[in-house]
C-alpha cells in the first residue's frame, strides 16, 4: 500500500539552481551571478556574505526582478517557491509575490520611501494592492504596524514623511511596509548600511525579533562576517558571482576551509587589539566580471594557490555536517579555526 503523496510545501521554501544574471554592456557581458544553487528552509535565517561586487544584491534583486534592462537571466535557472515554480523571468509571476509573499528591506530608506507620500499611505498602499484592505482598516493596520516595528507615538507618525524621521525611524518605516502582508521569505540587503553605528544593532534585533515572531524565512546580506555571527542559521559565502563556500553558522565559524572566508574573517577589527594596529585587508583586486581568471577565481590573490588553482575551477563541494566549499587547497582544522 503506497503511502499519500508528499505536499511539496514539505520541503524548502526556496530552492534556487544554476541562476546566472549577466549584463550587458560597452566592454562585454559582466558575469555578476555565474551559476549560483542554494536552498532555504521555512523559518530560517541565511547569511549572504562578500565584498563589495560579489553578486550579493544583485543575487536577490534577480529573484525578485529588480534588475535594469541590460540584464539577462539565464533561460535554465529553476527557482522553487513555497513548493511551486516560480518564473523570475515573468513580471507578472513576480507582481504576485513580491511585497506579498516575498519582502525586502533596502539599504537607504531615505532612497528606497517616497518623499512626497507620508509614510503611513506607503504602509497603507502595500495593504490595499495585495490584500484589499478599505482605507480604514488599512490606515488600522498601518498604525499598528509602525508600533510593532518599536516606533514611539505612531498615531502621529502615520501622517509624517519620511525626512521628518531620524534614519533609523525611516529603516524601521522600511521594515514595518516590508512586515505588512505577512510575508513568508524577508530579504534584508545590508540593511544598517546608511545607519549610525548606534541604530546598528538595534535595527538587526529589531529584525531577528520580527522574522523569530512571524517564523519567517530572512536572507541578510551584508559584507561583515561578524553581523552574521549571531543572527543566522547558515551562511553563503560569496566571491566573484559564485557561492564559495555554504554551512551552518557555528561550523563556519569553527572550520571553515575555503581561504576567502578565512580572509574576511581577519578583516574584521578586534576589539582586543591596541590602538593604531593596522586592519588586516585582503591582498590584490576581485577579478574582471567580464573577463574572469581561469580555475579558481580567489586564485590571483590567495597565497595557498597552486598550479591547479589556477588552471580548473573548483566544484562546491559537499562535506561532512552540511558544509560546502570550492577549493582545491582547503584549509586544515588548525589553519580554519579563529
Amino acid at each position: 500500500m503506497s503511502g499519500s503523496p508528499q505536499d511539496p510545501r514539505d520541503g524548502p521554501l526556496l530552492a534556487v539552481e544554476n541562476l546566472r544574471t549577466h549584463f550587458h554592456t560597452e566592454r562585454g557581458v559582466v558575469r555578476a551571478i555565474d551559476g549560483v544553487s542554494f536552498t532555504l528552509d521555512r523559518g530560517r535565517t541565511l547569511g549572504v556574505v562578500g565584498e563589495s561586487g560579489s553578486g550579493k544584491t544583485v543575487l536577490v534583486r534577480t529573484l525578485l526582478g529588480l534588475l535594469p534592462s541590460t540584464a539577462h537571466v539565464g533561460e535554465d535557472a529553476r527557482v522553487m517557491f513555497d513548493g511551486r515554480a516560480l518564473d523570475i523571468r515573468s513580471e507578472k509571476a513576480l507582481r504576485r509575490v513580491r511585497g506579498r509573499h516575498i519582502a525586502m528591506v533596502f539599504q537607504d530608506p531615505m532612497t528606497s520611501l517616497n518623499p512626497v507620500m507620508t509614510v503611513g499611505a506607503q504602509i497603507m498602499e502595500s495593504l490595499r494592492y495585495h490584500l484589499g484592505m478599505g482605507r480604514g482598516a488599512a490606515r488600522e493596520r498601518a498604525v499598528a504596524l509602525i508600533e510593532s516595528v518599536g516606533i514611539p507615538m505612531p498615531a502621529r507618525r502615520v501622517d509624517q514623511y519620511p525626512h521628518q524621521l531620524s534614519g533609523g525611524l525611516r529603516q524601521r518605516i522600511a521594515i514595518a511596509i516590508a512586515l505588512a502582508c505577512e510575508p513568508k521569505l524577508l530579504i534584508a540587503d545590508e540593511p544598517t548600511t546608511a545607519l549610525d553605528v548606534t541604530i546598528q544593532a538595534e535595527i538587526l534585533d529589531l529584525l531577528a525579533r520580527q522574522q523569530a515572531e512571524r517564523h519567517m524565512a530572512m536572507i541578510l546580506i551584508t559584507h561583515d562576517l561578524g553581523v552574521v555571527a549571531g543572527r543566522t542559521d547558515d551562511i553563503a559565502v560569496m566571491y566573484a558571482g559564485k557561492i564559495v563556500e555554504r554551512a551552518p553558522t557555528a561550523r563556519l565559524f569553527t572550520a571553515m576551509r575555503m581561504p576567502y572566508t578565512r580572509a574576511l574573517m581577519d578583516s574584521i577589527p578586534r576589539l582586543e587589539a591596541p590602538p593604531n594596529t593596522p586592519l588586516k585587508t585582503i591582498g590584490g583586486r576581485p577579478p574582471d566580471l567580464i573577463d574572469p581568471p581561469a580555475g579558481c577565481r580567489f586564485a590571483p590573490r590567495c597565497a595557498r594557490a597552486d598550479d591547479k588553482c589556477h588552471r580548473a575551477e573548483p566544484p562546491l563541494a559537499g562535506a561532512e555536517a552540511g558544509h560546502q566549499f570550492a577549493c582545491w587547497r582547503p584549509l586544515d582544522t588548525a589553519e580554519a579555526t579563529p
